[in-house]
Protein backbone atom coordinates (compact mmCIF):
# COMPACT_ATOMS: atom_id res chain seq x y z
CA UNK A 1 0.00 0.00 0.00
CA UNK A 2 2.83 2.02 0.94
CA UNK A 3 6.61 3.25 -0.74
CA UNK A 4 9.15 3.60 2.52
CA UNK A 5 12.20 6.03 2.19
CA UNK A 6 14.98 7.09 4.16
CA UNK A 7 14.86 10.60 4.63
CA UNK A 8 15.48 13.59 6.79
CA UNK A 9 12.81 15.06 9.08
CA UNK A 10 14.31 19.46 8.30
CA UNK A 11 13.77 21.58 11.38
CA UNK A 12 15.05 24.99 12.19
CA UNK A 13 18.83 26.46 11.75
CA UNK A 14 19.39 23.63 9.69
CA UNK A 15 18.80 20.71 12.32
CA UNK A 16 17.94 17.48 10.88
CA UNK A 17 17.19 13.95 11.70
CA UNK A 18 17.16 10.84 10.11
CA UNK A 19 13.60 9.16 9.71
CA UNK A 20 11.94 6.34 8.15
CA UNK A 21 8.94 8.18 5.51
CA UNK A 22 6.00 6.14 4.48
CA UNK A 23 3.69 7.67 1.55
CA UNK A 24 0.88 5.97 -0.26
CA UNK A 25 1.68 4.37 -3.74
CA UNK A 26 0.79 7.11 -6.24
CA UNK A 27 0.47 10.54 -7.48
CA UNK A 28 -3.08 12.36 -7.50
CA UNK A 29 -4.64 13.80 -4.19
CA UNK A 30 -6.61 10.86 -2.27
CA UNK A 31 -10.23 11.16 -2.59
CA UNK A 32 -11.88 9.34 0.66
CA UNK A 33 -15.11 9.03 -1.21
CA UNK A 34 -14.06 8.07 -4.50
CA UNK A 35 -11.74 4.99 -4.61
CA UNK A 36 -12.47 2.78 -1.81
CA UNK A 37 -9.22 0.64 -2.15
CA UNK A 38 -6.94 3.72 -2.40
CA UNK A 39 -9.28 5.85 0.37
CA UNK A 40 -8.99 2.67 2.60
CA UNK A 41 -4.74 2.81 2.11
CA UNK A 42 -5.20 5.95 3.20
CA UNK A 43 -7.59 5.50 6.56
CA UNK A 44 -4.90 2.62 7.36
CA UNK A 45 -1.91 4.85 6.90
CA UNK A 46 -3.91 7.50 9.38
CA UNK A 47 -4.92 4.60 12.03
CA UNK A 48 -1.71 4.12 12.04
CA UNK A 49 -0.29 7.70 12.61
CA UNK A 50 -3.18 8.16 15.56
CA UNK A 51 -2.27 5.09 17.13
CA UNK A 52 1.76 5.56 17.03
CA UNK A 53 1.20 9.11 18.49
CA UNK A 54 -0.16 6.71 21.51
CA UNK A 55 2.38 4.55 21.87
CA UNK A 56 5.98 5.26 23.58
CA UNK A 57 8.24 1.87 23.96
CA UNK A 58 11.59 0.93 23.18
CA UNK A 59 10.34 -2.24 21.40
CA UNK A 60 7.81 -0.35 19.09
CA UNK A 61 9.16 1.85 16.15
CA UNK A 62 8.00 5.62 17.39
CA UNK A 63 5.85 8.01 14.91
CA UNK A 64 7.54 11.02 14.51
CA UNK A 65 4.85 13.41 12.52
CA UNK A 66 2.21 13.01 9.77
CA UNK A 67 1.13 15.39 7.48
CA UNK A 68 0.34 16.02 3.74
CA UNK A 69 2.62 18.20 0.85
CA UNK A 70 0.30 19.20 -2.33
CA UNK A 71 -1.88 16.15 -1.72
CA UNK A 72 0.61 13.53 -0.57
CA UNK A 73 0.06 11.93 2.82
CA UNK A 74 3.11 10.57 4.67
CA UNK A 75 4.19 9.28 7.99
CA UNK A 76 7.43 10.23 9.34
CA UNK A 77 8.27 7.26 11.62
CA UNK A 78 11.86 6.31 13.83
CA UNK A 79 14.83 5.18 11.44
CA UNK A 80 16.19 1.69 12.28
CA UNK A 81 18.95 0.84 10.38
CA UNK A 82 19.41 -3.06 10.24
CA UNK A 83 17.08 -5.61 9.04
CA UNK A 84 13.74 -7.17 9.68
CA UNK A 85 13.29 -10.65 10.93
CA UNK A 86 11.99 -11.96 7.78
CA UNK A 87 15.11 -10.66 5.76
CA UNK A 88 17.08 -12.60 8.39
CA UNK A 89 14.96 -15.47 8.55
CA UNK A 90 15.47 -15.73 4.25
CA UNK A 91 19.60 -15.60 4.75
CA UNK A 92 19.04 -18.51 7.58
CA UNK A 93 16.94 -20.80 5.23
CA UNK A 94 18.86 -19.85 2.32
CA UNK A 95 22.31 -21.28 4.43
CA UNK A 96 20.22 -24.33 6.04
CA UNK A 97 20.63 -22.88 9.13
CA UNK A 98 18.34 -21.65 12.15
CA UNK A 99 18.74 -18.80 14.57
CA UNK A 100 20.46 -19.60 17.41
CA UNK A 101 17.50 -20.82 20.44
CA UNK A 102 18.59 -17.50 22.82
CA UNK A 103 18.07 -15.29 19.91
CA UNK A 104 14.84 -16.69 19.15
CA UNK A 105 13.79 -16.42 22.32
CA UNK A 106 15.07 -12.50 22.82
CA UNK A 107 13.16 -11.42 19.89
CA UNK A 108 10.12 -12.91 21.16
CA UNK A 109 10.56 -11.82 24.60
CA UNK A 110 11.20 -7.70 23.12
CA UNK A 111 7.93 -8.57 21.49
CA UNK A 112 5.76 -9.89 24.09
CA UNK A 113 7.17 -6.98 26.00
CA UNK A 114 5.42 -4.72 23.06
CA UNK A 115 2.34 -6.03 23.56
CA UNK A 116 1.95 -6.05 26.69
CA UNK A 117 2.55 -2.29 26.70
CA UNK A 118 0.19 -2.06 23.63
CA UNK A 119 -2.89 -4.45 25.03
CA UNK A 120 -2.92 -2.17 28.38
CA UNK A 121 -3.05 1.03 26.40
CA UNK A 122 -5.75 3.62 27.65
CA UNK A 123 -7.29 6.91 25.95
CA UNK A 124 -7.05 10.31 27.64
CA UNK A 125 -10.27 9.65 29.84
CA UNK A 126 -8.84 6.42 30.88
CA UNK A 127 -11.10 3.88 29.28
CA UNK A 128 -8.52 0.79 27.45
CA UNK A 129 -7.87 0.92 23.63
CA UNK A 130 -8.21 -2.81 23.54
CA UNK A 131 -5.47 -2.57 20.67
CA UNK A 132 -4.82 -5.39 18.78
CA UNK A 133 -1.76 -5.66 15.96
CA UNK A 134 -3.47 -8.43 14.23
CA UNK A 135 -0.47 -8.30 11.75
CA UNK A 136 2.33 -9.48 13.69
CA UNK A 137 5.03 -10.71 11.00
CA UNK A 138 8.41 -11.20 10.38
CA UNK A 139 8.51 -7.86 7.80
CA UNK A 140 6.74 -6.48 11.16
CA UNK A 141 9.77 -7.02 13.41
CA UNK A 142 12.51 -4.93 12.76
CA UNK A 143 16.59 -5.98 14.47
CA UNK A 144 18.27 -2.75 14.64
CA UNK A 145 22.64 -3.47 13.76
CA UNK A 146 22.70 -1.60 17.48
CA UNK A 147 20.73 -4.91 18.85
CA UNK A 148 16.89 -3.10 19.31
CA UNK A 149 14.54 -5.20 18.63
CA UNK A 150 11.18 -3.07 17.57
CA UNK A 151 7.90 -4.06 16.30
CA UNK A 152 6.19 -1.56 13.22
CA UNK A 153 3.12 -1.30 11.33
CA UNK A 154 0.30 -0.55 13.31
CA UNK A 155 -2.02 0.18 10.37
CA UNK A 156 -4.13 -2.20 10.44
CA UNK A 157 -4.57 -2.83 14.39
CA UNK A 158 -7.98 -2.80 15.73
CA UNK A 159 -8.58 -0.58 18.84
CA UNK A 160 -12.33 0.19 20.48
CA UNK A 161 -10.92 3.96 19.28
CA UNK A 162 -10.00 3.82 15.69
CA UNK A 163 -9.94 7.01 14.17
CA UNK A 164 -11.47 4.72 10.87
CA UNK A 165 -12.69 1.43 10.42
CA UNK A 166 -9.80 0.76 7.51
CA UNK A 167 -12.34 -1.81 6.36
CA UNK A 168 -15.47 -3.88 5.98
CA UNK A 169 -16.16 -5.33 9.70
CA UNK A 170 -16.48 -9.04 7.99
CA UNK A 171 -13.34 -8.53 6.07
CA UNK A 172 -10.21 -10.78 7.08
CA UNK A 173 -7.25 -8.52 7.53
CA UNK A 174 -3.94 -9.63 8.48
CA UNK A 175 -1.03 -12.39 7.02
CA UNK A 176 -3.03 -15.58 6.43
CA UNK A 177 0.33 -17.05 7.43
CA UNK A 178 0.59 -15.32 10.76
CA UNK A 179 -2.98 -15.39 11.71
CA UNK A 180 -4.92 -16.80 14.82
CA UNK A 181 -7.57 -19.55 13.60
CA UNK A 182 -10.38 -17.11 15.13
CA UNK A 183 -8.60 -14.49 12.83
CA UNK A 184 -8.86 -16.81 9.86
CA UNK A 185 -12.41 -17.32 10.26
CA UNK A 186 -13.26 -13.73 10.49
CA UNK A 187 -14.11 -14.20 14.29
CA UNK A 188 -13.57 -11.34 16.68
CA UNK A 189 -10.11 -11.11 18.00
CA UNK A 190 -8.39 -9.72 21.16
CA UNK A 191 -4.94 -9.23 22.40
CA UNK A 192 -4.93 -13.29 22.37
CA UNK A 193 -4.97 -13.19 18.47
CA UNK A 194 -1.59 -11.62 19.04
CA UNK A 195 0.11 -13.92 21.36
CA UNK A 196 -0.74 -16.67 19.10
CA UNK A 197 0.61 -14.67 16.41
CA UNK A 198 3.83 -14.76 18.98
CA UNK A 199 3.57 -18.29 18.99
CA UNK A 200 3.95 -18.90 15.00
CA UNK A 201 6.85 -16.92 14.55
CA UNK A 202 8.68 -18.18 17.87
CA UNK A 203 8.24 -21.88 16.28
CA UNK A 204 9.26 -20.42 12.81
CA UNK A 205 12.38 -18.99 14.06
CA UNK A 206 13.24 -22.31 16.01
CA UNK A 207 12.37 -24.92 13.18
CA UNK A 208 13.65 -22.43 10.43
CA UNK A 209 10.38 -22.87 8.41
CA UNK A 210 6.80 -21.65 8.55
CA UNK A 211 4.30 -22.95 10.87
CA UNK A 212 1.62 -23.04 8.01
CA UNK A 213 2.96 -24.14 4.62
CA UNK A 214 0.06 -25.58 2.69
CA UNK A 215 1.08 -24.71 -1.09
CA UNK A 216 -2.07 -22.41 -1.96
CA UNK A 217 -3.73 -19.30 0.27
CA UNK A 218 -6.77 -21.24 0.65
CA UNK A 219 -4.16 -24.33 2.33
CA UNK A 220 -3.02 -21.95 5.02
CA UNK A 221 -6.33 -20.64 5.99
CA UNK A 222 -7.54 -24.01 6.66
CA UNK A 223 -4.48 -25.06 8.46
CA UNK A 224 -4.48 -21.89 10.28
CA UNK A 225 -7.93 -22.79 11.11
CA UNK A 226 -7.80 -26.50 11.82
CA UNK A 227 -4.17 -25.31 13.86
CA UNK A 228 -2.63 -28.09 11.53
CA UNK A 229 1.02 -26.98 11.31
CA UNK A 230 3.33 -28.14 8.28
CA UNK A 231 4.52 -31.76 9.04
CA UNK A 232 2.07 -32.76 11.90
CA UNK A 233 4.53 -30.97 14.51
Amino acid sequence: MAQVFRARHMGTAGWGKAVALKRLWGDDEIDLTALPATANCLKSLINEAELGSRLSHPNIVAVHDFDSVQGRFYLAMELVPGWTLEEILKVCRMRGVALPPPAAVEIALAVARALEYAHALADDEGRPLELVHRDLKPANILIGRDGSIKVSNFGIAKAASNVYATMGTKMIKGTPRYMSPEQALGQRVDRRSDLFSLGTLLAEMILNRPMWDAGSLLGVFVAVAEVAPAGGG
